[in-house]
């Protein structure tokens, strides 16, 4: 039987093997619902099925949980080290792109070296701060440049990584202002806004 769940996946690493390992909640007590094609009854829209604490907890079903491949979707066919996912291909499935977070990277430790007196805050958050922003704001930046008809490099990639960079320039700057205005806030005499 192939069960659908979603699971919260944290502390990756990956194994001499090659095997990406990761910490999963993979299960629940109570009633759950899946479709009757999953557990062998494709007659069934949806199949209810009750999970017991003493079942779901019990020490054979911990032990028949670890080290299992967890995959996005159900592959039709099992899944080994040689078909698991690249970092490029995760951060990928993530929607985040790898070209994007490096010229990010590379706006932040720029904006951080570019300071008159820099201290070690900005050598070390400026870079990080602007590989996060890039990530997450680089594609509606983008389209933003785009709908105003904004001269852009003609390539895609490189429009992309163009706008990546300056996003990564600008984060630690966006991110000054914003704590400045929150610290001011908090001197006043007010709370958090």
């Amino acid at each position: 039987m192939n069960f659908t769940d979603t699971v919260t996946v944290a502390g990756t690493r990956r194994t001499g093997d090659g095997y990406l390992v990761a910490d999963a909640r993979i299960a629940r007590t109570g009633i759950q619902s899946y479709s009757g094609a999953e557990i062998g009854r494709p007659e069934m829209h949806t199949v209810r099925i009750y999970r017991p604490g003493t079942e779901v907890f019990s020490e054979d079903t911990l032990k028949s949980a670890a080290h299992r491949p967890v995959t996005n979707e159900h592959p039709p066919e099992m899944v080994t080290s040689e078909k698991t996912m690249t970092m490029h291909e995760f951060l990928d499935a993530l929607g985040i792109k790898a070209g994007v977070v490096i010229a990010g990277l590379s706006g932040g430790i720029l904006r951080g070296l570019s300071r008159r007196r820099y201290t070690m805050r900005e050598i070390v958050a400026s870079p990080i701060c602007g590989a996060l922003a890039a990530a997450y704001l680089t594609e509606p930046v983008l389209f933003y440049l785009r709908a105003i008809n904004w001269p852009l490099p003609q390539k895609d990639v490189a429009a992309m990584n163009a706008t990546a960079f300056v996003v990564g320039v600008c984060a630690m700057w966006i991110a000054d202002l914003i704590f400045d205005a929150i610290s001011r806030w908090v001197k006043g005499g007010h709370g958090v806004p």
